[in-house]
């Protein structure tokens, strides 16, 4: 959660190399190796980690849902595409299909699949997490839904989402809203709070 929740990569990098060094085989000890480089920009850093996480595990789906983020992050969609190839067909069937769904149809820039897929199952959920409303506002954002985008992006920094640097400099599927004064407002709030939190 310090690497990608609140944003604090250098505090969770030991952490996370310390979760691989006691169990190197576990997908699980490696998410975090995976979601510190991502979620501190670092797109690539993310991918080979990534990569060891999804071979040791390539039945579960929030596995392979995170390295396909970390390769449409760095913007390697080829790759991204064919790990969702009939596994996001059934997106309201787990949590990590759900992901790789709406995570695809914002690369394609499907809105009709993105409006779809806010309304699965999972939006209850966005109501006390933080992950799913930001995947929500990265994907409504990717796809044009200003409106829809800020009010996700919104409930995601009340719920904890307060990585201020990847949200206002990093997140590339946000780029639509950037320039809107309202998203300025949301990153002043999640930048109170990113510097109010302390390790």
């Amino acid at each position: 959660m310090l690497g990608w929740l609140v944003g604090k990569p250098d505090a969770a990098a030991p952490l996370a190399a310390r979760l691989v060094d006691v169990d190197p085989l576990d997908a699980m000890s490696r998410l975090a190796s995976v979601t510190v480089p991502l979620f501190a920009g670092r797109f690539s850093e993310a991918v080979e980690p990534g990569r060891r996480m999804f071979a040791l595990d390539p039945v579960t789906p929030v596995w392979r849902a995170n390295y396909v983020m970390a390769l449409s992050y760095d913007k390697r969609l080829d790759e991204a595409e064919a790990l969702t190839e009939g596994v996001a067909a059934q997106p309201d069937s787990d949590i990590g299909t759900w992901q790789m769904g709406l995570c695809r149809a914002a690369w394609r820039v499907d809105r009709a699949e993105v409006l779809r897929l806010t309304n699965g199952p999972y939006q209850q959920a966005a109501a006390w997490d933080a992950e799913i409303p930001w995947l929500l506002a990265s994907a409504h954002a990717a796809v044009g839904a200003t409106e829809e985008a800020l009010l996700w992006l919104n409930r995601a920094i009340d719920r904890g989402m307060i990585n201020y640097p990847f949200l206002s400099e990093h997140d590339r599927y946000l780029d639509n809203v950037r320039g809107d004064a309202r998203f300025g407002q949301a990153m002043e709030r999640a930048r109170r709070e990113w510097e109010r939190f302390e390790v």
